[in-house]
């Protein structure tokens, strides 16, 4: 079973946890060019618009 976002979202002054926003497309984009993100994770490592809004719209994380 996937863990849900806390709501509210938590945060200090150094770490912020959050759902993904459409205002994150650049940082979604510049997380793919690590080649090691992508190994890793689903974000996506050729970056378009449209991947990286899928990225957002299937809720970031994957149960594996």
């Amino acid at each position: 079973m996937p863990l849900a976002y806390p709501d509210p979202e938590l945060r200090s002054e150094t770490v912020r946890i959050r759902k993904w926003a459409y205002d994150d497309l650049d940082c979604i984009r510049a997380a793919g060019t690590d080649p090691n993100i992508p190994k890793g994770t689903t974000v996506p490592a050729v970056y378009s618009e449209e991947e990286g809004r899928a990225f957002i719209e299937r809720g970031a994380c994957q149960p594996w």
